[in-house]
């Protein structure tokens, strides 16, 4: 009984011994390793290393992590194999990840360099993800994302929240590789988290309203700095149906006001609207209009810009001085207000309104002209039109019976 007990002793013994000599156990620094074609060797040996690897610099593609950090690496015939754990200069554990034959398998756990409070943690298997990934803000501790995997692939829900984890900015269900649900994208330009984008999806592609937000420079201050105050205003709004644009589409200003709407049918943009507006209010209209209904290839269709509905002019105070009425080009009617000289010098204000003229391109005075004293607002005289030609009143010029040609 003791003689074969010796024999295994010393079976065991001399095992030992071949595989110290082959690497088992060894333990070197990064600096006495090489990396040749994929395989970890130590320096001047011929067969791939098997042991320990020290000091081995921490990268985000190997740890998912950038920190400066020294890993103790497991290897096996030169490939990582078993629990890997990472520490900094002061000790600080930030990493601690398994691999089986070169690739993560496993659990994977990341800690903040500063705090020690856990960054991340994740599960592996054969290099992919596999089962729940939970991110967390190591200032305050609160999960920030959440996503479920299977075989690398997302599955299930994924939620991800602010820093502060009170708002949800996505919230995902995924099948078959496509997601349903919400994003919302943030800047962080002050320190804050301001969101500028909000988007719903069904089944992978855009499907219902996207939301675009930009800065008000008017309300805002120290953009880019920490602490500084920065607020936003909806800039635009575009509206999906399974992954193309369709009905409309709005742009906004800084106020609230429209100044261009589109419209789009399964993606084809059929007519743009734009508005140019002054102190809030809308001055002119130009109406963008398909002139080539028929086409079916959108490089076909033709649009020319051409006015439509009610435009209103203002002047530098921001007072109306004129609004009129357009169909699609063609002006229906309007009145203006504006400033003219008069006999000797005088300057005077004068209002009318009109009608088309015989070719339907322009506007003609029609009905009453009052001209009053710019300075005493006064009366000084009126004048009868019909339809462009004076009727009663001082004689004019005929071109006095046009509207002013600037208005078009």
């Amino acid at each position: 009984m003791q003689t074969k007990q010796t024999r295994t002793i010393a079976t065991l013994a001399v095992l030992c011994s071949t595989l110290l000599i082959q690497g088992c156990g060894q333990e070197i620094d990064a600096k006495q390793a090489t990396n040749i074609s994929g395989l970890l060797y130590k320096l001047n040996d011929s067969d791939p290393f098997t042991g320990t690897i020290t000091n081995f610099p921490a990268s985000y593609d190997m740890f998912g992590t950038v920190a400066a950090a020294a890993c103790s690496l497991p290897v096996k015939k030169g490939r990582p194999d078993g629990t890997t754990k990472c520490v900094t200069s002061q000790g600080v554990k930030v990493v601690e990840v398994d691999f089986k034959e070169g690739v993560r398998d496993g659990s994977e756990q990341v800690w903040d360099r500063e705090t020690g409070n856990l960054i991340s943690s994740a599960h592996w298997s054969k290099g992919h993800k596999d089962g729940k990934q939970e991110n967390y803000n190591p200032a305050n501790k609160k999960q920030i994302i959440l996503i479920n995997w299977s075989n690398g692939n997302k599955v299930d829900e994924e939620k991800r929240w602010s820093l502060t984890g009170d708002v949800v900015l996505t919230d995902l269900r995924w099948k078959d590789g496509k997601a349903t649900g919400f994003i919302k994208t943030v800047e962080t330009l002050t320190g804050n988290e301001n969101i500028v984008e909000e988007a719903s999806y069904k089944d992978g592609v855009l499907d219902g309203a996207k939301k675009r937000y930009s800065i008000n420079a008017a309300q805002s201050s120290g953009v880019g700095t920490k602490g500084g105050v920065v607020k936003y205003y909806l800039s635009s709004q575009e509206n999906y149906v399974n992954g193309k644009q369709d009905g409309l589409q709005q742009a906004f200003g800084a106020t609230g006001e429209v100044f261009a709407e589109t419209q789009y049918s399964n993606g084809v943009q059929m007519e743009l609207t734009k508005y140019a507006v002054v102190n809030g209010k809308r001055t002119q209209i130009l109406h963008k209009v398909n002139i080539n209904p028929a086409a079916t290839d959108p490089s076909q269709i033709q649009f020319s810009f051409v006015k439509d509905g009610k435009e209103i002019c203002l002047d530098e105070s921001g007072n109306v001085t004129c609004e009129i009425d357009w169909a699609k080009g063609k002006p229906l009617k309007g009145c203006m207000q504006m400033k003219i000289t008069g006999d000797r010098g005088k300057q005077l204000v004068s209002s009318f309104c009109g009608v088309p003229n015989a070719s339907g391109d322009g506007l003609v005075k029609d009905g009453v002209e009052k001209r009053t004293d710019e300075k005493s607002g006064q009366p000084d005289s009126d004048i009868i039109w019909s339809k462009g030609v004076i009727s009663s009143g001082p004689k004019q010029d005929d071109a006095d019976g046009q509207f002013p040609t600037q208005s078009w």
